[in-house]
């Protein structure tokens, strides 16, 4: 199969962007709009030829996600445009429709993924939101993983990547299941806590979610409050329970990669 030189500049500026969010993930926990508004640019600017009309829907979305004072009313009616721009292209072009009217709703979907606490950090939904109109559509290129249609309309690549990276996600249960096993503990969390040294937590990549309240332990959930460990070294306590913190736009990215260089694994699922 054959691919046109637009998807392939399309494919490498992906993965660029999103290898580099997932380093600044990982590294300072902040990501740069930069990063979201290169794929936003280049998704309108490349989506033009083809369809004037949804390229200017992404670009409402665009402006949607990246400025702060679209909000409230201002908000409804950038959102409300752009789905009448995705519209029109629908009509303009019935046979694409599926695709035109993918790019929107996965945008919704990731905002209210975001909105319902399924997706916790804001760069995160931003990274979903922009795939959905970096990708709308799977590489024209032999993949491992074929999209079989229709159903590959109904899980496009941004939620091919989305899924991916929940499932590669569970992969760090694994050894902390091994280890509360050995370890001998049977509790709540046995699959996603472990126990560290206060001192070695602190210094660690995991959210404390032990904390002193009045002098008595209690569990809680992640919090970024600085005196926890304070409260806990006050209460006499040198051993904590923690999660890893795993910033998710690592597996995000390697899950773009596997979704644009092999395709869907999911579509095994349909033969």
């Amino acid at each position: 199969m054959s691919v046109n030189l637009s998807d392939f500049i399309m494919f490498w500026v992906v993965i660029a962007v999103m290898t580099s969010a997932a380093l600044h993930d990982h590294r300072t926990r902040e990501i740069p709009d930069i990063h979201w508004s290169v794929l936003c640019v280049a998704s309108v600017v490349i989506m033009l030829p083809d369809s004037p009309s949804a390229s200017a829907g992404m670009a409402l979305l665009s402006l949607y996600m990246l400025s702060p004072k679209v909000v409230g009313a201002r908000a409804v009616v950038v959102l409300a445009t752009s789905l009448c721009m995705f519209a029109t292209a629908c009509v303009l072009d019935p046979g694409s429709s599926p695709v035109y009217l993918g790019i929107p709703a996965m945008f919704l979907l990731s905002l209210a993924f975001y909105a319902t606490g399924l997706l916790k950090g804001g760069a995160d939904a931003k990274a979903c939101m922009a795939l959905s109109m970096a990708v709308p559509t799977y590489p024209g290129f032999q993949l491992l993983w074929q999209p079989v249609y229709p159903e590959a309309y109904l899980m496009p690549p941004s939620m091919a990547v989305l899924l991916t990276a929940l499932a590669a996600s569970l992969i760090p249960m694994v050894p902390i299941l091994v280890r509360n096993i050995a370890s001998g503990y049977r509790g709540r969390g046995m699959a996603t806590t472990y126990t560290l040294p206060l001192d070695v937590a602190t210094r660690s990549h995991v959210w404390i979610l032990d904390d002193a309240v009045d002098g008595r332990l209690v569990t809680t959930g992640p919090s970024d409050d600085a005196e926890r460990p304070s409260r806990l070294r006050a209460a006499g306590v040198d051993r904590v329970r923690v999660t890893p913190m795993i910033p998710f736009l690592v597996p995000l990215a390697a899950s773009t990669a596997i979704v644009l260089f092999l395709g869907n694994p999911f579509m095994t699922l349909f033969g």
